[in-house]
């Protein structure tokens, strides 16, 4: 397993994202009140985080931000919340 690890680390290839945009349903996902936000890998770079009203489905996605305390943050201030980010990332339902 390390050897074919070793070989895509050499060839520049990101398997998380080739395996996330495959499999969509193994991306990192959490519910924060009645928002969801989704973790997303961009190739050979880090995550962008999207945020969802109600579903996810695409017509209620939120905003999108570069980090998951970024979005936290939006939820937050969206539903007039007075908790903490930290606070509020530890009571996520989900971090799948």
């Amino acid at each position: 397993m390390k050897e074919l690890e070793a070989a895509f680390l050499e060839e520049s290839t990101d398997v998380e994202y080739i395996v996330t945009q495959t499999f969509p349903d193994l991306k990192k996902n959490a519910w924060l009140n009645t928002y969801f936000i989704e973790e997303n890998k961009i190739e050979l770079e880090g995550y962008q985080y999207k945020t969802f009203k109600g579903t996810c489905a695409p017509e209620h996605q939120r905003e999108t931000c570069n980090t998951l305390e970024e979005a936290v943050s939006g939820i937050l201030l969206a539903t007039n919340s007075q908790a903490s980010i930290d606070n509020a990332i530890k009571g996520f339902y989900f971090w799948i």
